[in-house]
């Protein structure tokens, strides 16, 4: 390996290959050869990226931040057992008050890293309060439609909340708006990767000790598990944003796999239903299945073309989102055909209303999405105007999330 590099130093582009090929051979030839070669320029540059990486390998932060995340998982942990401490029923307290336990941690937490002044922290908090006032105050009833709906649209909303501290209050910042949709999904991506870890060490733990007749199942339920859900959400984000590396590595590749996919598989269901299109009409069940796809594909579709750029992607990839975008306008299209046609069959209801806003909504920011996509597969300063199109839209999900939570109860009488 030494030889190699040495025979290849005035090729960068050779010497980042074998590096990718075998990072650690290559980083302990390189070092070994150093000495010798140093003063090269692309030798020292080799050098102080080499060292800069083995120093920053993982960054636990400073002695404060880990204070803090230690506080803020303990206050959500607590949060956590209220049920059972004050004996409260489990089902609702968890589907009102889930999206205030995960959401506002998260949010201070945002604040800290951002290192904002406190008074920009009031705006946040008040909106939270407001919120929090509102679920807690207004009796509505607990099977209602109305108040599913609300349940269903407060984390949504409050993640907005959290974004505006992420983007440091500062609304029309879309290059910020671009990072917080791009960290959320490295959140995900993260959790999910880190959750399967736990939850197979957590299996295989609870087998062994049952093995020798410890019901360890019982004791993690009763003590630790309510902890442990508490602090995992923003654990994640203190990984993330601490090793952004970590994961933006893992993002675009997941992304370039799932997006072929998902074509295929959107464009197999819309041929399916164009041999019987009465189904969507006629099912309830079916359309709110579809409608739950439209919201996942359109999710991938938004996070794809945040990491487009940031991912290297060629041309193929951009006419890839371009395709993906249009069949799912025609889906969305063919969903919003199915709510009005129940609308004008069974009437207004809040689910209708609420669905109807919603793919409206979706249906045109994908429209103008799509049609700057394929205006610009070739052009790099129009891909950068798709990006400013996603973020400029992203307050009008809130708003509507909004409408829905303070508005639809007093508009449908809490049914």
């Amino acid at each position: 390996m030494q030889q190699e590099i040495i025979q290849h130093l005035d090729q960068p582009a050779h010497l980042e290959q074998l590096y990718r090929n075998s990072p650690h051979a290559f980083s302990a030839a390189f070092k070994s050869l150093y000495p010798n070669v140093a003063g090269n320029p692309v030798a020292d540059a080799w050098h102080h990226r080499l060292e800069y990486q083995a120093n920053n390998s993982f960054d636990w932060g400073s002695g404060r931040e880990i204070l803090l995340l230690l506080l803020l998982s303990a206050i959500s942990g607590c949060c956590w057992f209220l049920p059972v401490w004050f004996k409260l029923p489990e089902d609702s307290f968890y589907q009102h008050y889930l999206s205030f336990i995960l959401f506002l941690p998260i949010a201070l937490y945002y604040f800290y890293k951002k290192q904002l002044e406190y008074s920009k922290l009031l705006l946040p908090l008040g909106l939270f309060l407001l919120v929090f006032c509102f679920v807690f105050f207004l009796p509505i009833p607990f099977n209602s439609a109305t108040g599913q709906l609300r349940d269903l649209h407060i984390p949504f909303l409050l993640w907005s909340i959290a974004g505006y501290v992420f983007v440091r209050n500062q609304l029309k910042d879309t290059e910020s708006t671009i990072q917080y949709l791009q960290h959320n999904g490295n959140w995900l991506i993260f959790s999910g990767l880190l959750g399967i870890a736990g939850g197979l060490f957590t299996a295989l733990s609870v087998l062994l000790f049952d093995m020798i007749g410890i019901q360890l199942s019982s004791i993690y339920e009763k003590y630790f598990f309510r902890w442990v859900i508490g602090a995992f959400p923003l654990f994640s984000c203190y990984v993330i944003l601490n090793n952004p590396s970590l994961v933006n590595r893992i993002s675009p590749i997941i992304a370039r796999i799932f997006a072929p996919i998902v074509l295929l598989t959107l464009f197999g269901f819309l041929v399916s239903l164009a041999f019987d299109p009465g189904k969507i009409f006629n099912s309830r069940e079916l359309l709110i299945v579809f409608n739950l796809v439209l919201v996942a594909v359109m999710a991938i579709v938004l996070f794809s073309l945040t990491i487009l750029n940031e991912a290297g992607s060629v041309d193929v990839g951009k006419k890839l989102l371009a395709l993906l975008s249009v069949l799912t306008c025609i889906a969305n299209l063919l969903a919003l055909s199915a709510i009005l046609y129940r609308l004008a069959s069974y009437g207004f209801t809040p689910n209708r209303t609420a669905v109807l806003g919603a793919n409206l909504i979706m249906f045109a920011h994908l429209s103008k999405i799509t049609y700057q996509l394929l205006k610009g597969i070739s052009n790099n300063y129009m891909m950068r105007a798709v990006e400013n199109t996603i973020a400029r839209w992203i307050p009008l999900y809130t708003i509507w999330a909004a409408i829905v939570v303070f508005l639809f109860p007093f508009i449908f009488n809490m049914i």
